[in-house]
């Protein structure tokens, strides 16, 4: 079973295999869930907001279609989750198991509010998360488009 890894107060990332016990959600006052997954069936938990990231690429995808859609999210998934966070609420991200999606969005929202390199923020996430990024970061394009769009907004 994988872990639910805590990267910032308020903010957790995991894969489904995670959440065998729902419980966990209510324990840590879950507000707000990510699917990054189109397969998987949202929770129906009243209680907590459940929301898709329309990331849509499969295994055969090429890996520029997969830097595509994945960088076509980051912004709006990290101005919402600091919204969010600022209000005190709790977020899960979930992913497929053995995919990077989750490692990728907390990566790009501490590129955005940490103003950080990707190559910080994926140690930092590699910090919390044993296996983030691994092998190879399939989505480092992704995250380098992203800093140079901030900066460049950051600049004008």
């Amino acid at each position: 079973m994988s872990e639910i890894i805590p990267i910032l107060p308020h903010l957790w990332i995991a894969d489904y295999t995670a959440l065998e016990d729902l419980s966990w959600l209510r324990k840590k006052k879950i507000h707000i869930i990510f699917h990054i997954s189109k397969e998987h069936p949202f929770f129906a938990k009243s209680d907590i907001e459940e929301l898709r990231i329309p990331v849509d690429y499969d295994e055969d995808s090429s890996l520029e279609v997969m830097n595509k859609n994945i960088y076509e999210c980051l912004f709006d998934f990290c101005q919402f989750v600091h919204e969010k966070m600022n209000t005190q609420k709790n977020i899960l991200v979930l992913g497929l198991e053995g995919r990077q999606d989750p490692d990728v969005f907390a990566a790009a929202y501490f590129i955005m509010y940490g103003k950080v390199f990707p190559s910080n923020a994926i140690n930092y996430v590699k910090s919390k998360k044993k296996n983030a990024f691994f092998e190879r970061n399939t989505f480092l394009p992704a995250l380098n488009k992203f800093c140079n769009e901030l900066n460049k907004n950051f600049s004008t």
